[in-house]
This record gives structure tokens, sequence and C-alpha cells, in this order.
């Protein structure tokens, strides 16, 4: 049931003066002279004049009053968003036996943007503390196609920085996902080591990961850039308690030279204290807690499944091995390459005295097996190294692994790196694991806020309702709580003690130790202390109030680029460098007054709550952490390929970011944030999809403009150009200039007005429009499908512009 509209009185100044005109004969019927000469008739004027002036007063409340209004119904402007980023830290070079191999990063450490153009510097501080591993990625194993076969993701440069690079994305599972596939990865400790420390041993305790999973705008496996839709997805029921995991840890605990990588023996299951990427599905910390016994395999001591699991072949260590190769049990066309591949000079090498009487003797590889077996317990293959074996044959290429080269008698020689392996199993069918960039170490979430600690405020004046002012603001509130980080104490003769922060007065007894805190401005409010008062104890008079510490921050300023944040404020030990290897993002403005009177209708509606379409769609753009720009919900509705599907109890929800892009798409940090803020506001039965947009593409748009004699060709082109490009824009565009409408269909008609109405352009003719749709639209309108915007395609716009 909808309320009654009130019945305002909307009179005007000859609606009244009429109606006191004709109620003179029943009140003063002695009075007859209505001339409007006469002075009685201008008293008449003046009152109704008066009083309209007084009933378009009344009819308007005033802002002031409405904000007032606001307050009591608790509807408050929102406070600055400060923006979050990922920062990793690259150690020095600790290469010494007495450098260590675990550093401690305290939390709250600084890192600031280097950019001197900024008005104001903007600083990070950790969110957490960061146990930072002495080590990096030696190698990463990934199963490829439906038959799974080990494929190196990793590449190591040997030179300069000797570092591993993760050329592109990849499949950790492959695709299909299969139960029981495997993914693997090692790690080397003291990567740039100048020879290979035996000493060492994986440090144990809490190991962090941070799994990169990639997003719009990166590149897949082929090397084509991920357009999009990003997408994330809430059931409509939590999983069982007793469900297995998703995918399962584990660690090489076993025999060093009878190491594989999908081997049943040797591997030991890890404790995972923390995986914020549910089983590799989106970005994410997962804290892995190490167990002692792990063991490091050398590539020179791995068994042959080692290099057979990788398609490679090892080089013989003895003379046992390289018969094996060359006999009739080995691959027929690998034995006889190598066997093609043995000179006189190879011979020589490895211990045959008359090489070439031996060759000439030898027809198959076979033969040479035979000829060799005599030798067997003299023959030293070891005194070529892989690299030599390799360019004999290239089934011989050594993994790109971390390694130095060590001269021993003047002979130098590659020495691989020990490797430390751990192994994700994949357990779930439905568990759906991303698309991964890469895996990290060394990072940890950051806030652009600031810490303050030991904050005087002042002393109490033991009066009611006293107020306080922190020196800095805005407060930072943490969108996952909800909760400003403050703590204060109040003290008194020695004595220190917190008070807690309440929304409101509400239920606050005189006694409570309570007060209000205002974000945006700082201001600490205490109670009256008076039973039927507002609530909330006074401070005794004298004590000192004091903020022990809180966090300071927010803006759009602090949502920077990547690989900016890389000056490190303050010291840290052994670290040499900082960086955010993603864009900084969830920055946003303190609310104004305007955007809080726009939203207090929907907020009073729906009360917190999600239940309609709508709902989701007003909920998602008051999402903490993520600036959303325009979000629209399909009932009943679940994606399906381009389109979506009919699904009832569910709601897909299309959420478009504010970012100066022409297809702007919302990062996985933007949909977890939404997805977080909506999961408890929806009801449990509903099953609810987030993803970003789809865009329909328009592949030309072309029509004939005629210009009068004194406009210039060039100018009215690049304006027609302006003008639709703006107008078709998803942030931008659209008839309030507020973006595109989502599923909006466009019209010739409206198209044909926005090019007459630039200056110089007198006749537009032959409009032409090539677009995505399957179905043929009507001559004079391009149908939008739902939940899609347009989009202009490079090039797509031109015209033929000439004089009338």
């Amino acid at each position: 049931m909808t309320l009654p509209i009130p019945n305002l009185d909307t009179r005007s100044y000859d609606q009244l003066l009429e109606e006191a005109l004709r109620r003179l004969p029943l009140y003063t019927p002695e009075y007859t002279n209505l001339n409007v000469s006469d002075p009685g008739r201008a008293i008449l004027e003046a009152n109704a004049y008066l009083t309209e002036t007084l009933l378009y007063q009344i009819n308007r409340v005033p802002d002031q009053t409405y904000v007032a209004f606001l307050d009591l119904l608790g509807v408050s402007p929102r406070p600055a968003q400060a923006a979050r980023a990922g920062l990793s830290f690259q150690l020095k070079d600790l290469k010494a036996p007495s450098d260590p191999l675990v550093v401690d990063i305290p939390r709250g450490s600084q890192a600031a943007v280097d950019d001197p153009d900024l008005p104001q510097e903007v600083v990070f501080e950790t969110d957490a503390a960061l146990r930072a591993l002495n080590a990096d990625f030696g190698l990463a194993l990934a199963p490829t196609g439906a038959d799974g076969v080990w494929q190196a993701v990793t590449r190591f440069d040997s030179a300069g920085e000797r570092s591993v690079a993760w050329p592109h994305a990849f499949h950790p599972f492959a695709q299909p996902e299969a139960v029981g596939r495997q993914f693997v990865f090692a790690l080397v400790l003291r990567p740039k080591a100048d020879e290979p420390r035996p000493e060492d041993r994986m440090p144990t305790g809490p190991l962090d990961l941070f799994v990169e999973a990639a997003e719009v705008f990166d590149t897949d496996p082929a090397g084509q850039v991920i357009t999009g839709p990003a997408m994330d997805r809430a059931g409509p029921l939590a999983p069982a308690p007793d469900a297995p995991p998703p995918v399962m840890w584990e660690v090489y605990s076993g025999d060093s030279e009878s190491f594989t990588p999908g081997g049943a023996t040797g591997w030991q299951g890890l404790n995972v204290s923390l995986d914020e990427t549910d089983g590799l599905r989106r970005s994410g910390h997962v804290t892995l807690e190490i167990p002692s016994g792990m063991v490091g395999v050398r590539l020179g001591q791995a068994p042959t499944g080692f290099w057979s699991a990788l398609d490679l072949v090892q080089a013989p260590k003895d003379g046992s091995d390289l018969i094996e190769l060359l006999s009739d049990a080995a691959d027929p066309d690998q034995a006889e390459a190598l066997k093609d591949a043995m000179t006189d000079g190879v011979l020589a090498a490895i211990g045959v005295p008359d090489p070439a009487g031996m060759l000439s003797e030898c027809f198959d590889a076979q033969d040479l097996a035979d000829a060799l077996d005599a030798l067997r317990d003299t023959l030293d293959p070891a005194a070529l190294t892989q690299e030599q074996w390799a360019e004999l044959l290239p089934a011989f290429a050594a993994p790109d692994v971390p390694s130095v080269v060590i001269e021993e008698r003047g002979v130098k020689q590659t020495s691989w790196l020990p490797l430390y392996f751990f192994r994700v199993t994949l357990r779930s069918p439905a568990a759906m694991p991303r698309l991964l960039n890469r895996l990290r170490l060394n990072t940890v979430g950051a806030t652009a806020a600031t810490t303050r600690k030991d904050e005087r405020l002042g002393l109490s004046n033991g009066r009611p309702g006293q107020t306080m002012r922190l020196s800095r603001a805005p407060v930072y509130v943490d969108p996952r709580r909800g909760q400003p980080d403050l703590v204060l104490t109040i003290e008194q003769d020695g004595m220190s003690e917190p008070w807690a922060r309440v929304p409101d007065f509400h239920g606050a007894g005189p006694a409570d130790k309570v007060y209000l805190l205002d974000p945006m401005t700082g201001e600490v409010r205490f109670g009256d202390g008076r039973a039927g008062g507002i609530g909330g104890a006074i401070p005794p008079q004298g004590a000192i109030i004091r903020a022990s510490e809180y966090r300071f921050g927010g803006g759009a300023l602090a949502n920077v680029a990547k690989n900016t944040i890389t000056k490190i404020k303050g010291t840290l030990p052994h670290v040499k460098a900082v960086s955010n290897p993603r864009d900084a993002t969830g920055g946003a403005e303190a609310e104004t007054l305007d955007q809080v009177k726009r939203r207090a209708p929907s907020t009073l509606r729906r009360r917190e709550r999600a239940v309609s379409a709508q709902d989701f769609a007003d909920l998602a753009l008051e999402t903490p952490g993520a600036a959303i720009h325009k979000a629209y919900a399909i009932a009943a509705k679940v994606p399906d390929g381009e389109g979506f599907r009919d699904a009832p109890g569910a709601v897909s929800l299309v959420v478009l970011p504010n970012r100066d892009h022409p297809t702007p798409q919302p990062t996985e940090a933007d949909l977890a944030a939404v997805r977080g803020w909506l999961n408890p506001r929806r009801l449990i039965t509903t099953e609810m999809h987030v993803l970003g947009p789809r865009y329909f593409v328009i592949h030309a748009l072309t029509a004939q403009i005629k210009v009068d004699a004194r406009a210039d060709f060039a100018t009215v082109a690049d304006a027609a150009r302006e003008v639709l490009t703006t107008w078709l824009h998803p942030i931008r565009g659209g008839v309030d200039g507020d973006g595109w409408p989502f599923g909006a269909d466009i019209f010739h008609a409206d198209i044909y007005d926005r090019l007459l109405a630039i200056d110089g352009v007198v006749r537009v003719q032959g409009l032409a429009i090539r677009h995505d749709a399957a179905d043929p639209s009507p001559p004079d309108v391009v149908a939008v499908p739902e939940g899609y915007l347009p989009t202009l395609a490079p090039g797509a716009i031109g015209f033929e512009v000439g004089y009338v």
C-alpha cells in the first residue's frame, strides 16, 4: 500500500483574490464597492499576495530541515574512502651465509607515490605484518590440453637480474578442468647466491603467497587481450560444513633422487591457515604452514621421471645412462639422432680411446650401444655439461630454472640451485579455477591511510554534551568492518580506560562509557550523563581524553597506476625496493549533500535489504571501497554465453565502474567488494551473479553532412565525432550526461538532432550504422540488447562533409 499524497495548498494570487471577493457578500454584505481603485480592494490584494508567499514557503521543506530529518532517520553522508593496493617488497641480494632467510616487515610500514606533480604526498601503509622470504620462484609447471601434459609456465633469465618471469597467463589445471589435475611450482632460496648453500633449509612456519588472477585487459595464454565481461558469483547457499576444500596443497619432503611432479610418494599435505582465493578462483593471499623436512631437489640429481614429465631428456651422468639412451629400449628416433650427433670429438671427450674406429664399425644406435658397453665403467658423459649435450640433441635442453656457473679446475659447469617443490591438486570439478597471471612472494595489502598515535584531545570540563576534534580527518573507516580505526581512552589518576564508539546514544544509560564520532570532521561527542537524557556518560572533570591510535586518509587522489608506489618511507632493513603490481583502487571522495539527498529515498525504501532487482542496483552504488558509476539488475536471469537465460530465483547485477576508458570493466577487487557488500543483504535463496557490462559494438557510423559556406570542413567533422563519441560514452553519454543507459536503443532521429545542433551544419542525410545485432532492427533504430552498452569501434565514425 502506497502512502497517501499530502494535500498541498497550491492556490495562486489570482485564485486567492477571487475567493476573497466571492466571500465578501457572505461576511460583509454592506461592502459593495469592488472597483480596483477602492482602498478595501487594495487591502484584499495585499493579503492575497502575502498569503501566496506564505503558502510557497510552507509547501517547500528547506534543505536544513530536510537534512535534519535525514539525520534523525540515520541517513548521513558517507565519509571519504581510502584506496587500497598490494605492495610487493624486493629484498636486497642477501647471498652471504650470514644473511637472513626471513625478513620481518612490520605492520604499518609506509611507502609513498614517487610523483612530484601530485598536490600532496600519497602514503600507503601495510595492513598486516609480512614475513618476507629470501627466495624466488624457480619453476612452475601446469598441465596443458585435455591430456594434461606438463608445461613450464615460467622463464628464467640467467643474465642480468637472474629473475624468473611469468611470460603469459595460464590455466593452473588446463581446460577442461578435471579432478586430480595438478599444478606444481618450486621456490629457490637465496636466489642471488654465487653458489649453492647446502646448509640452507626452507624456513618453517607461515608462508604467504599472493595469487594474481587474470583480469580484463590482461592477456590470455594466446596473447589476446581479455575484453570481459568480468564476472563473480555468490550462490544461494553456503557450502556444506563437511565439504572438502576445492584444492589440496602439498610439499615435497621425500627422497630428492626419486622426485617426480606427479609422484604418489614423498608428498606431504599442508595446513592452509588462510585462502582468500577460494581454491585459485580469484586473486588473494594463501597462507601455508610450512613443516620441517622439506627437501631441496637439484635437477642434476633428479630422476629420469622428472625430465620425462617435462618432455625433456636428462643428459647421461655415467656410461650406463648413455648406453640406455642408445639401446633398442629407448625412443628409436631419438636414439638414432643421438648416434648421428656422436662425433669423434664427443666420443673422445667422454673417454673413448679410438672414437674414429668405433664409429666406422657402427651402423646404427644399437651397434654404438653394444660397442660402448665394453667401456661402460670408464665412460664419463658428465665431462659434457647439459648445455653441451643440448647442442648435440635438442631433447637434452634443460628447464629454465635458477642456476649458477661454477668453475672447477679451469672448467666451467652449470650448477642448478636446489628447488623446494609445492603441489596443488584439484579436488572438486565445480571449483572452476581462474586463469592466473602469476604467483607472488613478499606481497601484502596496503591502504592509503596514515596511523597517528597518542594524540591528546584535551581535558574534560565535566559538562554534558562536550565535543572535541581530532587533529586529522577524515578518519579511516575500514570497509570490511564498517567501523573507524579509533582507540579512545580516558585517563584519570594514572589509570587509562578505553571508551566504546556507538552510532548513536539510543539505549545508552547515563553511566555507559560511549561516544560518537563523525569520521568526516573527526569530531568526538560525549553524552549528557542524565537519566532520561540523550544517554551516555560524561568524562570526569579534569580527565585526559586521548586518541591512543587512529588512521586518517581517503580520497580519489590515491587511485594511482601500477608501479607508482615506489618510495619507501623510513628504514626497512634488508629491503631493496617496493612497488604495486596492480593499480590502487577504491579511493573516493566524501559524499556531498546533493548525493545524500538523491540517495535518501531509495535508502529509506529498502532499509539495507536487497529484495527487488532495483534494490540490488541501488545497494551496489553504495559499496564501500568500490567506485561504481552505475548498476543494472536483471531479475530471474543468469549470464549465458553472449546473453542471459531464464533462472527463477536468480539476479544478475551488471556494474559499471567509474573509469576513464572506452569500455570500462570492473576489476576483481570491485566485484569482490560488491559481492561482499550485497551477500549479507540478499535473501539466502537468491542466486546472485555480479558481472561487468557487455558491449554492443558499432563497427561503422557514417553520414553525409552539408555545411554552409562559412564553415570549415575539418572543424565540423571533428566536432561531429566528438559529439557522437561523448553521447554514446558509457560514463559521459546519454541525455543527462550521466552515461548511456543499459540496454537503451539508439534512435537515428537523436543522432540527426545532435549533428544538426553543431554550428555550421545545415543538413544531414544518408545516416548508416553497421553493428553486431544478429536480428535486423527497424531502419530508424539500433536495438541494444538487455544489459549491454554501446561502444564505437576504433575509426567507426566517418563523415562525408560538403557545402550545401
